[in-house]
């Protein structure tokens, strides 16, 4: 619950007391006064179950919007954590202990997917519940890290309807996956090689009306096969699960599936709403193909700034 609606709660409970001990000390000559003046008998009365109602209202409206905040939150779901990435974008420096944390959170995913009980899974969704919730940049720094530690990695902007990869890798957008589909173009010629070694990119390419149809066809499965055999990961960025139905082709249509969640920000009811989602076609942890959550832009306590050197390969991970 957030401190503003604590500070409510506070305030209203705190008053109805001291009214409560008011009331209960001055009953009886209240209760002469308040016979006299009916009207602001009513007044007082409609103001009291007002202030009584507040605190319902609060904890109601918590219910309804409880949010992701923490670790603990995910633990009802079954859903195994597989890291939790710090936020620092209200950091104006980034110092030793958060960016060394930051980084050993994506190299614990790294190790997960390299020799964990799913280790070997060779196509790998990056999605979410809602839009913001960061997996684009998720999704980034997964490929550089893996790359680093093990080259020959793909990722793909496969969010055609709202495409990022290519700005945040300051790359051209003129063709990719899209057009790869469509025919027009082959994959390795479409591919974009990164300034992260190991680790090279296929942007979501030309706009088009129905992704949904191009994502369901065979050419993906097609375009699948043929990328692993070039590529020992490919990673996808998927559209969020919430908006539009794209992204449960994918984590279909993949080996694995990471979902992102933003601490503070997913809500509980948009999370079962896209387990229920994934469940409808398959996915699940049961199942083995949805591999746990990523909580992302959690708050770690302060810890003393020890010195942190980045492993080779990692110095240029961008935080979400």
């Amino acid at each position: 619950m957030s401190i503003r609606w604590r500070l409510w709660g506070s305030v209203t409970l705190v008053f109805l007391l001291t009214l409560g001990f008011f009331v209960g000390f001055l009953r009886v000559p209240l209760e002469v006064w308040l016979l006299r003046q009916p009207h602001v008998a009513s007044i007082i009365f409609l103001v009291c179950v007002a202030l009584a109602l507040v605190p319902l209202w609060i904890l109601l409206g918590w219910l309804i919007n409880r949010r992701i905040c923490s670790e603990r939150d995910i633990v009802p779901f079954g859903l195994p954590v597989l890291a939790s990435v710090p936020n620092w974008k209200n950091t104006r420096k980034l110092t030793p202990w958060l960016r060394g944390l930051t980084i050993e959170s994506f190299l614990q995913i790294v190790t997960f997917l390299l020799h964990g009980n799913d280790a070997g899974r060779k196509t790998l969704v990056f999605t979410s519940p809602d839009q913001g919730d960061g997996k684009s940049l998720i999704a980034m720094n997964v490929a550089i890290a893996f790359a680093s530690v093990a080259p020959r990695v793909l990722i793909v902007d496969a969010d055609v309807r709202r495409p990022s990869l290519h700005a945040k890798f300051e790359v051209s957008n003129e063709i990719g996956l899209a057009d790869v589909l469509a025919g027009s173009t082959t994959l390795m010629s479409s591919v974009l090689v990164t300034r992260h070694a190991g680790l090279d990119l296929l942007t979501s390419g030309t706009h088009t009306d129905s992704p949904y149809q191009l994502l369901q066809s065979e050419r993906f499965d097609y375009f699948l096969e043929e990328a692993l055999r070039v590529y020992r990961l490919v990673i996808i960025d998927s559209p969020a699960l919430e908006p539009v139905i794209d992204a449960t082709v994918l984590c279909k249509k993949a080996s694995a599936t990471i979902l992102v969640l933003g601490a503070g920000d997913t809500q509980y009811r948009s999370l079962e709403t896209a387990l229920q989602r994934l469940s409808r076609v398959g996915v699940s942890v049961g199942q083995h193909n949805l591999l746990g959550v990523i909580l992302n832009r959690t708050r770690p306590a302060a810890k003393p700034g020890d010195e942190y050197t980045p492993p080779p390969g990692t110095a240029s991970l961008r935080f979400p």
